[in-house]
């Protein structure tokens, strides 16, 4: 007499096993009749590119559910290779340097995921990201610096710009996919309080001052600045607790 069964079994669409056994009066078992299969999970949508300088860029991507750790691929538009920048960025935003002035990147990630006690795999990588281009070598603005909070409010400050006839900030949560918002384009000084925050979340600014009826480039983003409701936290013990990761 000849048995055979089929086995198969999916965890959360990751991975596939097939097994294949047949005996007679007495279980074989052969372990050449099994046949392992593994699909990779979808990656995660493609990050976005932002406030480049001369060298540098920002690229930010959208969190995903059990990822251990992000890998960071970029090239030059019209290049087929690409280059890893990192395969152990823990977090979902990372600065980018050493790129030349002038020419367009784009970049793609893929997420390190595990769930419960299965072992972590690679997931497929997202669509590169839109290109951007890298502005050329010339003066730009330091990023704010966050100088006090309290409750729903921070204060911020930046070094003066010769010339310039006034400034604009712009703010947003530390959230990824958070667009940029204009707190006020008409500053005249180097300092200002932004009013109606919610307590307990981080924020990023970034200014840029406006020179002979010309807008300059944006700052980089300021490091993490502290939470509101965080009374009495400076901004060195801050940037300390938070930096911005770089690659």
């Amino acid at each position: 007499m000849c048995i055979r069964d089929r086995y198969q079994r999916r965890v959360r669409g990751v991975r596939t096993f097939t097994m294949s056994m047949e005996g007679g009066a007495g279980f074989v078992f052969d372990p050449s009749k099994i046949n392992r299969t593994t699909a990779a999970p979808p990656g995660p949508p493609a990050p976005w590119a932002f406030d480049a300088d001369h060298e540098s860029v920002t690229i930010e991507w959208q969190p995903a559910e059990g990822a251990r750790a992000f890998q960071l691929d970029w090239r030059p538009v019209g290049q087929a290779e690409w280059t890893t920048a990192s395969d152990k960025l823990k977090g979902c935003m990372v600065r980018k340097k050493k790129l030349e002035s002038g020419v367009g990147y784009e970049f793609r990630v893929r997420a390190s995921v595990q769930f419960g006690q299965q072992p972590s795999t690679w997931s497929d990588f997202s669509e590169p990201s839109a290109p951007l281009f890298i502005l050329e070598p010339g003066p730009r603005t330091p990023a704010p610096t966050m100088m006090a909070a309290d409750e729903q409010s921070i204060t911020v400050q930046w070094q003066p710009v010769e010339d310039a006839e006034q400034y604009e900030l712009q703010w947003r949560p530390e959230t990824p996919g958070s667009g940029w918002t204009v707190a006020s384009n008409k500053l005249k000084s180097t300092a200002t309080r932004k009013k109606n925050l919610h307590m307990r979340t981080n924020y990023l600014f970034r200014v840029r001052p406006l020179v002979a009826d010309l807008w300059a480039a944006f700052s980089s983003p300021s490091v993490v600045p502290p939470a509101p409701g965080t009374t009495g936290m400076t901004a060195r013990a801050a940037n300390a607790r938070r930096p911005v990761r770089r690659a």
